[in-house]
């Protein structure tokens, strides 16, 4: 399977800067590396920018691939492209990026958002690496349990919030095509 992943999409879901350090990036790029030396995944790690007009692309190991798009394409932009020359290979897409996740979906290709994927490297890696759950800058917040108390009395329910709903996932035989194929996926992952 090849991972295609929306790299500045998941570092900047946990990081408390919005700019991202070169060593940030590095330490991103050797937890990829680790997740698919255990995985056996390949992974295509998509940046925007880089130090070239046009992509670029490292070879980071056998299983990484690590691309800048270049000042003249956004990263998004390299992904769909990739996408269209790749489409009878095995891609799953690493983004919360609503855009991607729908060009992905018409082209019935699944894709995973970003915490879940996190999540599943940090199973993975177990404690050999550290990746934030949550992003740093709340932690500066002094009042952010005030103001979380003062949101939540202004949140209006609907009476279908109260109704009790049924598990669609209890049973294979009731997934959509889409559901199953996203399954498959990340059974492997």
């Amino acid at each position: 399977m090849i991972i295609v992943v929306d790299a500045y999409n998941v570092i900047k879901q946990f990081s408390a800067d919005t700019h991202i350090s070169e060593q940030e990036r590095n330490e991103y790029i050797k937890i990829f590396m680790r997740y698919a030396q255990m995985k056996k995944h390949r992974l295509l790690v998509v940046f925007d920018g880089g130090p070239y007009e046009w992509h670029h692309k490292e070879k980071k190991s056998k299983l990484v691939t690590v691309v800048y798009s270049g000042r003249h394409e956004t990263a998004d932009h390299f992904i769909e492209k990739y996408l269209e020359n790749h489409i009878s290979k095995d891609i799953l897409l690493v983004s919360s990026d609503h855009e991607l996740g729908l060009i992905f979906s018409k082209k019935k290709k699944p894709s995973i958002d970003v915490y879940d994927f996190m999540d599943l490297v940090r199973q993975t890696v177990k404690n050999k690496v550290n990746i934030p759950v949550f992003p740093q800058s709340f932690e500066d917040i002094e009042d952010l349990d005030a103001l979380m108390e003062q949101a939540s009395e202004q949140v209006y329910y609907k009476e279908e919030d109260f109704q009790p709903t049924q598990d669609r996932r209890s049973s294979a035989e009731k997934m959509s095509k889409r559901e199953r194929v996203l399954w498959q996926k990340l059974k492997k992952l």
